[in-house]
């Protein structure tokens, strides 16, 4: 296969939490199998984490920081580095989960869905974020809500920079799955754009409010529920509870 090589806004390549340069690797056939003997397309080194990939282009970058246009993430960074190079600067993400910060930092209650600290220096007050899926987003009920879900989840913590977010789905190609990248093989820029601007839909600040954690406000007085102890293999050996907590909750 073949490794993607990430870098950061400054166009220095990442580390990962391992210390070691950041990249992802994509297998070709015959796939390896996970422990769980699944088939991986795409792998990282262990503890690694994740981060978000930015394309290498001062233009690009400059678009990215510019805030009085919208912020627009894609699953993926191949989808990403084919929008940039169509005029459509995007930041890619490994899987649409991973505007999250890594797992090590979210092992408070609080800091839960963290987002990366890759996106933090692009959100600013009224700044307006899209999430662009592939049109097989609703392709099963499971599917449906998993996407659904990472919408609301990824909405509600954008209100804390106070960003407002906008969900896209691609437009299916008869029968086949389609992604941005296959969109821009039969389209230009500009059509793609014009389909964005068409079919964006914001994500109600209601719906998001529900996502909120609704003791946020009692754990920034008291401290976090409870506190989870991990030995070296980041293997879970004791929880402690905050009786402060529970008791200004009872």
């Amino acid at each position: 296969g073949y490794k993607i090589i990430y870098r950061n806004a400054q166009g220095e390549r990442f580390l990962g939490h391992n210390g070691k340069i950041f990249m992802r690797k994509r297998y070709r056939p015959p796939l390896p199998l996970s422990r769980d003997k699944v088939e991986m397309k795409y792998a990282t080194d262990p503890g690694a984490g994740n981060h978000c990939y930015f394309p290498v282009s001062a233009d690009a970058m400059d678009q990215l920081y510019n805030t009085d246009l919208p912020l627009i993430l894609v699953e993926g960074e191949k989808k990403a580095r084919k929008a940039t190079i169509s005029g459509v600067p995007m930041i890619g993400l490994a899987g649409i989960w991973n505007w999250l910060a890594p797992k090590s930092e979210r092992r408070t209650v609080t800091d839960h869905y963290k987002i990366n600290d890759d996106l933090v220096p692009f959100l600013s007050e009224g700044r307006e974020v899209y999430i662009i899926y592939d049109s097989d987003s609703h392709q099963t009920r499971n599917k449906a809500k998993s996407f659904d879900t990472n919408t609301l989840r990824f909405a509600s913590e954008l209100l804390d920079f106070k960003c407002k977010l906008y969900r896209i789905d691609m437009p299916a190609d008869g029968s086949d799955k389609c992604g941005l990248d296959d969109y821009l093989c039969k389209h230009t820029s500009e059509e793609l754009v014009d389909y964005i601007e068409a079919h964006k839909e914001l994500v109600p600040e209601a719906e998001a409010l529900r996502m909120k954690d609704p003791y946020k406000d009692l754990s920034n007085l008291a401290g976090e529920p409870f506190q989870i102890n991990y030995n070296k293999e980041n293997k879970p050996t004791k929880v402690n509870f905050n009786q402060e907590w529970n008791a200004r909750f009872f």
